[in-house]
């Protein structure tokens, strides 16, 4: 990996809703009554496999250390979840990864059964003029997988960024607690039902969603290839009919980008409510997959 890091992320007949939600446990089904946790970027820098450990550093490092703890919760914003996998990575203070085998700095951990993480690391520096922040992906039986960051009150580079600074990322800045010799921030995490991503080959490029889901009148995309090719983005309805193209355009080199859809067919008319697929694909290759739900 070249030390030029590169940041792959902008801000980057239909079923209805009630059918779609009348077989969910009316725990969850609440999902329109809070808002899920929104997604940011993957970046070029997650590796599968990292072990299962709560301290991601090594006793002898003598960078600040950080305290990271929080709660999983279902779509209800109110239902621990235990037994999610937490997963992060971030940069060391210099703002460098460790790409080796040694997974420094990287690490799982599993919510308990009142949905509590914790996990102990250092406090990341920043590169590329990006604010400190943490990688999470966060997953569970039932609920669409989740890629995010967590971001630091008070740091002066959010402002400038695109992807710490939308409304949508508010949630995700937190407060960081400098009075105790570990410092110590808090993410709670509200996860959506199993209508986001739900395949991805990131060989080839990344999907997600950058604001809610499901949506009213509009929901944003982010999406990137990492290779070269004629790269696309269409919305299919539940028949499986392309019904909107939101991109389609040969891309030489990744580039991170965002399209916002709202709610309408190439043709201009509004589609009714429901369960729409949304299909990213390289080279007529699928890359990721993800389905998204429209209400009013």
């Amino acid at each position: 990996m070249s030390n030029t890091r590169r940041r792959f992320l902008a801000l980057s007949g239909a079923v209805g809703i009630f059918a779609f939600f009348k077989n969910i446990p009316s725990a969850v089904s609440k999902v329109f009554s809070c808002m899920p946790t929104t997604a940011n970027e993957l970046g070029p820098f997650y590796k599968k496999n990292s072990p299962v450990r709560w301290l991601l550093v090594e006793s002898t490092d003598p960078s600040q250390r950080l305290v990271v703890k929080g709660k999983v919760y279902a779509s209800d914003c109110s239902l621990p979840l235990p037994q999610a996998t937490v997963e992060v990575w971030q940069a060391n203070e210099k703002g460098i990864y460790d790409n080796t085998s040694a997974y420094r700095l990287r690490g799982q951990v599993l919510t308990m059964e009142d949905g509590t993480y914790e996990f102990e690391t250092v406090f990341p520096g920043s590169y590329d003029n990006r604010p400190s922040h943490i990688h999470y992906r966060i997953s569970a039986v039932g609920y669409s997988t989740l890629v995010t960051q967590l971001y630091f009150q008070g740091d002066p580079l959010i402002a400038r960024d695109p992807f710490a600074s939308p409304p949508s990322a508010a949630a995700r800045i937190v407060p960081l607690d400098k009075s105790v010799s570990k410092w110590k921030a808090q993410l709670d995490i509200n996860l959506g039902l199993a209508t986001g991503i739900e395949n991805t080959n990131d060989s080839q490029g990344y999907l997600a969603l950058a604001s809610a889901n499901p949506f009213e009148n509009s929901v944003q995309i982010a999406f990137s290839n990492y290779a070269s090719g004629i790269l696309k983005l269409i919305v299919y309805d539940v028949q499986g009919r392309a019904i909107r193209n939101l991109f389609t355009n040969t891309q030489s080199t990744p580039d991170r980008q965002t399209v916002e859809w709202d709610g309408k067919s190439d043709e201009g008319n509004d589609m009714p409510n429901g369960l729409y697929t949304v299909i990213l694909s390289l080279n007529e290759i699928q890359v990721g997959k993800l389905k998204i739900a429209k209400r009013q």
